[in-house]
């Protein structure tokens, strides 16, 4: 009897599991007699632990995924963490006395990030305790395949280094999987089937890619990442795998090709999305956008650090295209890269000026750096043709946007007025830019106190909000409708902000997000409603700091006084006078009309309420407060004042 003859006839007529452990390298004869068995042997049931499955009928895959990593630093993510328990106890085996605490949590909880949670790799990490801190260790994560070496001596061969165990699986692919494999490395985050052909692609089939690709993932060299926008397949590279990727890519002399086909296709995806941005999908294509953030950012880092100009211009179509989110959605970050490729931007064309220069000027105003800003804008726009530069509103609403934070309310109307004809020159009448330019018309309006003119210029955002259904241009043009309203009608003011709120937190670009909740804090003190007050304000202090920085943190600390004075926080108040007076965080803009009233009403409040001596203590300790103190005390404050609600006995 041959040897498979011999196995069949063993297990026939006997009810049992058999194992069948790392078949990946013997896949074709483990294929042949697993279906064997399961043909003769009907109550015998396998289980074949492998990098790809059997192919055989009746086999049911089932990934076995790396292990459970922190999601951030709480003690409850770390102790249901199983990439934390094994790294701690291979680390407390290999040194004695080692233990998880706060002065190396988040060193150890990156180090399973960046391991993606791979068993063998933790192990190797942890083997490094014995001469090093986790700290070190991590530092170190980028030449993983020098340090993490040194495995266990019993182990086979493959499992003494991570190399090992890459190389032992790299070498089981086809030529043609190794060369699509090499060139995913030059990905930074998940992509979908079209990048995969489009970088992949270059002297190989698309359906040669994408049977590729289906290898990789049946390999385990891919990752099934998600399904994104309209029920597509995402993939990605475990972090490990990109980097032996890339190496790779790097030693055959193709790089800078893959990196280029990849630099093309985010500047045509960044061209499609600055389309549709424009339109109802604002919101689903922000969605899929962000998913692509950092692959746009290692596009564009990419084309600025090449001597070559046509790989410098692919960086500056992106930027282009997106010039609009550095003002729209902040957190993109698309304002940082524009700083960057300021130079580049000055020796290309006039559309790639304008657009680049007006993303960077708003990077520098939300820094509060507003002479840098109004700098670059006034060159942004003193190029010729502005009616063909794409992000060409932005521009326009930098220099006006500083101009109306030190009070040249009518140069700022001009400004807006010269942007209007522009955009009707270029055939834009009726756009969202057209939409966001007369609404913060409107805003000026409203901050000079002329509230019928500022609700006249918002018929017009409305208009054509309403129209093209654009979430982002609608959110705007209710934000300027309650400024426009709440002096006469506080209700229907805060019924417009908290409209406004609700378009920005479902996806909308959220440039005035904290400006609308710092008003609706006050408009809800105001009306005794003392637990929505402290929720509003907590939440335009969060996005303050975590998105709009100091110019939106300015607004919201003035608004903080106006809020503190009418719930009867009357020391509150007066310390945030202090800081918004002479201290880290002067007031942004300066409002007149009713705003200037308010203002005026909270420091009568306070004034009842204090002594003298006693208002100057409290603003003479906001006054030395430094901005990260003033964010602390108006957090420490709002929790004091919940508190209070909670329990009044308290």
């Amino acid at each position: 009897m041959s040897l498979e003859d011999s196995v069949v006839e063993s297990l026939s007529g006997r009810s049992m599991l058999l194992v069948l452990d790392n078949c990946e390298h013997l896949l074709d004869a483990v294929g042949l007699l697993a279906a064997r068995v399961l043909r003769d042997c009907p109550d015998v049931r396998l289980l074949a632990p492998s990098r790809e499955g059997l192919a055989v009928p009746g086999e049911r895959v089932w990934p076995l995924r790396s292990l459970s990593v922190p999601r951030d630093l709480d003690p409850g993510s770390l102790a249901t963490s199983a990439a934390i328990m094994l790294f701690v106890d291979r680390a407390t085996a290999a040194r004695q006395g080692f233990r998880l605490d706060e002065s190396n949590a988040a060193a150890v909880a990156e180090l399973c990030r960046r391991l993606d949670g791979i068993p063998l790799a933790l192990e190797l990490a942890a083997a490094r305790v014995v001469a090093m801190s986790p700290a070190e260790i991590a530092g170190h994560l980028d030449e993983r395949f020098r340090l993490l070496t040194g495995g266990r001596r019993t182990a086979v061969e493959r499992h003494q280094t991570l190399r090992a165990t890459v190389d032992w699986s790299y070498s089981h692919l086809s030529d043609v999987e190794r060369r699509v494999f090499d060139r995913l490395g030059v990905f930074s985050a998940t992509f979908d089937a079209p990048a995969a052909t489009a970088v992949a692609g270059d002297d190989l089939e698309a359906w040669d890619v994408l049977d590729a690709l289906t290898g990789l993932v049946a390999k385990s060299m891919v990752v099934v990442a998600e399904e994104g926008e309209g029920g597509a397949t995402r993939y990605q590279l475990l972090e490990t795998l990109r980097h032996f990727a890339r190496e790779q890519l790097d030693s055959s002399g193709v790089a800078d090709d893959a990196r280029r086909r990849h630099a093309e296709h985010f500047a045509r995806v960044a061209e499609d999305a600055s389309i549709q941005l424009e339109t109802a999908l604002e919101i689903e294509r922000r969605i899929r956008l962000h998913l692509e953030l950092d692959d746009l950012r290692s596009a564009v880092t990419w084309g600025l650090e090449r001597d070559n100009a046509d790989d410098a211009e692919l960086a500056l179509r992106i930027l282009t295209a997106l010039a609009n989110e550095s003002v729209l959605r902040r957190s993109n970050g698309i304002g940082a890269w524009a700083i960057a490729a300021v130079d580049h931007a000055r020796r290309s064309t006039a559309a790639h000026t304008t657009s680049v220069l007006g993303a960077a000027a708003w990077a520098l105003i939300w820094r509060g750096e507003y002479e840098e800003a109004l700098a670059i804008a006034r060159e942004a726009l003193d190029q010729p043709d502005l009616e063909a530069a794409p992000g060409v509103a932005s521009a326009f609403s930098a220099e006006a946007v500083v101009l109306q934070n030190t009070g040249r309310f009518d140069d700022a109307i001009a400004i807006y007025e010269r942007a209007h004809a522009v955009l009707e020159a270029g055939g834009r009448s009726g756009s969202m830019a057209d939409s966001t330019i007369w609404s913060c018309r409107a805003i000026v309006h409203a901050a000079q106190g002329d509230y019928a003119q500022a609700r006249d210029d918002n018929a017009h955002a409305l208009r054509i909000a309403r129209a093209i259904q654009n979430p982002y241009a609608l959110a705007q043009a209710l934000f300027a409708e309650g400024l426009a309203r709440w002096p006469d009608d506080p209700e229907a003011g805060r019924v417009a902000f908290d409209d406004a709120i609700r378009l920005m937190r479902s996806g909308a670009g959220d440039a005035t997000l904290d400006s609308a909740l710092s008003r609706v804090s006050e408009l809800r003190a105001e009306a005794g409603d003392r637990a929505g007050a402290l929720d509003a304000l907590a939440d335009a202090l969060r996005h303050s700091v975590e998105v709009t920085g100091r110019m939106g943190l300015s607004y919201t600390t003035s608004f903080s006084l106006r809020t503190f004075a009418a719930l009867g926080a009357a020391q509150a108040a007066a310390t945030v006078a202090g800081a918004v007076d002479h201290g880290a965080l002067p007031v942004a803009s300066i409002w007149q009309g009713k705003d200037a009233e308010a203002v005026a009403l909270a420091r009568q409040r306070i004034a009842a309420a204090l002594t003298p001596a006693e208002i100057a203590a409290c603003e003479q300790r906001g006054a030395s407060m430094t901005e990260d103190e003033v964010i602390a005390f108006i957090h420490a404050e709002i929790d004091r004042l919940q508190q209070e609600l909670d329990d009044p006995d308290a």
